[in-house]
């Protein structure tokens, strides 16, 4: 994202990033977790871009919707480090 989101665009841009984190979402539910951790962080990005570009987010929707996906981010990192170390003991047996 880059220049100026003004008020009435930021649901658009909000309702197209929403598509993107559901494939992170399905990825999570499927276990392909690793794949989930990386769509998540890029989403914080693009709304971190946004901020810095400056966007109206007087509703606070982009916001929220940031915050969202740090909360998917850290909720799967622990189904990651489950994974890693039942692959570690199935590889020591």
């Amino acid at each position: 994202m880059s220049g100026f989101l003004d008020y009435y665009a930021v649901p658009g841009v909000v309702s197209e990033l929403e598509e993107v984190k559901r494939i992170g979402d399905r990825l999570a539910e499927a276990g392909s977790y690793k794949e989930a951790v990386d769509v998540y962080p890029l989403l914080v990005k693009g709304g971190v871009d946004a901020f810095e570009n400056g966007v109206d987010d007087s509703d606070g929707i982009l916001g929220d919707f940031v915050m969202e996906c740090v909360e998917d981010f850290n909720m799967t990192q622990p189904s990651i480090c489950s994974l890693i170390i039942s692959n570690q003991r199935h590889m020591s047996s």
